[in-house]
């Protein structure tokens, strides 16, 4: 009977001495996801974890400075019952996504009448970055058509996006105005006249005697 104790006693100081060593020398290995993360994302350290091997973290959970594009080095404290250690990991804060453009897929204005067509148009981009809206194509309020058009943004990191859209200039209006020297200006159709004279080039100057329309 006190053989029996004695192994049992035995076996149990094994198991407790063999677990202590392999505690002190087998460090915690942390498996994690991907440590590439966009730009202005919601993400807490637990996230990035996939599993611990030999222990657990001690570090609490909080959420991640996302804010700034570049490498960040974080701390995250893992322990078995017996050490504590301190793992040194580096996250990669990045930008893959291209703006998102909100806007019309018509304009339509009449001829000689000038529109903003950046008006009502909005950029969203995960980066919060102001963006500058370009118009690609050519078009002209003075010639009656409809004009192909894209807007484009562009962030820091390269990111792009188009959007199509038509402007359509119009002709079937008719508009009059009197001039200071009290003569009819009629635009109807895109035709600009005075008095039933045809301005064929609104690049020219009327004659001072016109007066100002």
């Amino acid at each position: 009977m006190k053989l029996k104790i004695i192994l049992v006693i035995l076996l149990i100081l094994f198991f407790l001495t063999s677990t202590y060593i392999f505690a002190m020398i087998i460090k915690p290995s942390i498996v994690f996801n991907d440590l590439n993360i966009e730009i202005n994302s919601d993400v807490n350290l637990y996230s990035l974890i996939k599993k611990v091997n030999f222990g657990y973290i001690e570090t609490e959970d909080y959420i991640l400075d996302t804010s700034i594009l570049g490498n960040q080095k974080i701390i995250i404290k893992t322990s078995t019952y017996f050490k504590e250690y301190e793992n040194e990991i580096t996250i990669t804060i990045v930008d893959t996504t291209k703006p998102q453009i909100e806007a019309n897929k018509e304009i339509s204005t009449y001829v000689y009448e000038e529109i903003d067509l950046l008006n009502n148009v909005i950029v969203k981009d995960n980066s919060n970055e102001q963006l500058e809206i370009k118009i690609l194509g050519d078009y002209s309020f003075d010639k009656m058509a409809s004009y192909p058009l894209k807007y484009y943004v562009k962030d820091s990191s390269g990111n792009e996006n188009f959007q199509e859209f038509v402007l359509k200039v119009l002709g079937n209006s008719t508009k009059s105005y009197i001039t200071s020297k009290d003569y009819t200006l009629i635009i109807q159709d895109g035709i600009a006249t005075i008095d039933n004279l045809v301005i064929v080039n609104k690049s020219y100057s009327l004659p001072n005697w016109y007066g100002n329309g």
